[in-house]
């Protein structure tokens, strides 16, 4: 787990947390870091969205986060945020928004409807993570295999 406390850490103008196994979310308290330039949290396990409020952070120049597992809608595409390609968040298939290639579907806040259909028109085969909670604190993902075949 990433300790909220390190965005307490203002001068701070690189932080590179990859490849450390780390679960759990993005703090949201990394909007604070106003000064860094790069925040690099790729190869965890990190999961859940990410905070919209990074957006704030104006100093940003490299973001990523490429495999984890985080998932949903990417934050807003203004300030920094406007400058990150979909390389930035490759490894989540979860994930939904510009400037990925996968639109999120406002009634599934996971963007897998959308996926879906956008497999069916190609007529792939398609898995999809879905989040099935086992107390408040946790979830357990299951993985639904579906597969289609074109009638053409």
């Amino acid at each position: 787990i990433i300790p909220p406390g390190l965005g307490n850490l203002s001068e701070i103008r690189g932080l590179n947390l990859s490849h450390n196994n780390l679960t759990g979310p993005i703090p949201s308290t990394f909007s604070k870091l106003k000064q860094i330039e790069s925040l690099d949290l790729s190869f965890n396990h990190l999961n859940g969205r990410i905070p919209p409020q990074l957006t704030e952070m104006d100093a940003l120049e490299v973001f990523n986060v490429t495999h984890n597992n985080l998932s949903g809608p990417l934050p807003d595409r203004k300030a920094q945020f406007g400058t990150f390609d979909e390389s930035s968040y490759e490894g989540n298939p979860l994930l939904c928004g510009l400037p990925l290639n996968k639109s999120c579907n406002h009634d599934d806040s996971r963007g897998t409807s959308s996926a879906l259909a956008s497999e069916e028109e190609h007529g792939l085969l398609g898995m999809v993570f879905i989040g099935c909670p086992a107390s408040e604190e946790t979830s357990n993902p299951v993985l639904v295999h579906l597969f289609w075949t074109p009638t053409s």
